[in-house]
């Protein structure tokens, strides 16, 4: 694993800085961050482009997985926030994404071949550690493996998604109008989730179909036209479906239109066209790995 950031400009290694120093302040649980992905590799993008009449800008995030002493707190959603909050409380200007896992999680992902945890483990940057705990050694999945893995999950998460999408059309029809937010949100997740499974055996247990998408659309950008953020419009659209896993059920003041559900299901239809043609072809890609058709 590498240690060095010097690859990157000396205004996001101070960002880098700044998040490590405020984590492991506030968190003496901390054992290490480690950068991971685009930045990790020096792949980073800043880019704003037109496509289709629209206007998109994509930055790619910080990549950060933050191992902890212990397993258990990565399943807490108010540590996390806590987390994430104090990342948020830093002056800086890089969007940050989180993985937060125990090191005995961590090292066990690692044995069991994880494709992402192997490649963190091979390509990350150890950005800080304590010293008191090691990574374990990568066990590299055979490609036999990784398409069987890739198949089983694209074909448990695919079916779950569209069970949800169908019972969304039920209560939409029955005009139960906050339960067909929430079944569409869960169809969304679930979407999501197959092609986190296929492109990279994982995914935290995270219902946050924004952070979900951000992950999605830096695997292939084809997905960033699934929910554009236009306009204050498409902005509000898209926070009332991520607000339906909890509010809808719980918020008497949640409030969502036909009109807001119609476009939505527009949007998750597409994502439901996407999921299946581009987690299609990534298995191809796997078939033809092991010499497959």
């Amino acid at each position: 694993m590498k240690s060095s950031t010097e690859h990157l400009p000396a205004h996001k290694q101070k960002e880098l800085a700044t998040i490590v120093e405020a984590l492991t302040v506030e968190f003496n649980n901390v054992e290490m961050i480690i950068l991971f992905g685009s930045y990790a590799r020096g792949e980073q993008v800043e880019d704003t482009y037109v496509k289709d009449g629209g206007i998109y800008e994509y930055r790619s995030d910080f990549d950060l997985l933050i191992v902890l002493t212990h397993s258990g707190k990565e399943n807490n959603a108010a540590f996390k926030h806590k987390v994430n909050q104090a990342i948020r409380n830093t002056p800086i200007e890089t969007p940050a994404r989180t993985i937060i896992q125990g090191i005995n999680s961590v090292n066990q992902l690692i044995d069991m071949g994880s494709p992402l945890f192997n490649d963190i483990r091979a390509q990350g940057i150890m950005l800080y550690t304590t010293g008191n705990f090691n990574l374990g050694n990568p066990r590299k999945l055979k490609p036999q493996e990784v398409l069987k893995n890739a198949q089983e999950d694209f074909a448990h998460w695919f079916k779950g998604a569209n069970e949800f999408y169908e019972i969304f059309k039920t209560s939409f029809k029955m005009e139960f109008l906050n339960n067909a937010a929430f079944q569409l949100h869960q169809a969304t997740e679930r979407y999501y989730a197959a092609i986190l499974m296929v492109f990279t055996g994982y995914k935290a247990k995270d219902h946050d179909i924004e952070s979900l998408g951000t992950q999605v659309n830096e695997l292939d950008r084809r997905f960033e036209a699934v929910f554009p953020m236009n306009t204050d419009e498409e902005s509000h659209h898209f926070y009332l479906l991520k607000a339906a896993y909890v509010d809808a059920r719980y918020e008497k003041n949640y409030k969502i239109t036909k009109e807001e559900l119609h476009y939505l299901s527009a949007r998750v239809q597409l994502l439901k066209e996407l999921t299946e043609k581009i987690c299609t072809e990534r298995i191809g890609v796997l078939q033809k790995a092991v010499g497959g058709r």
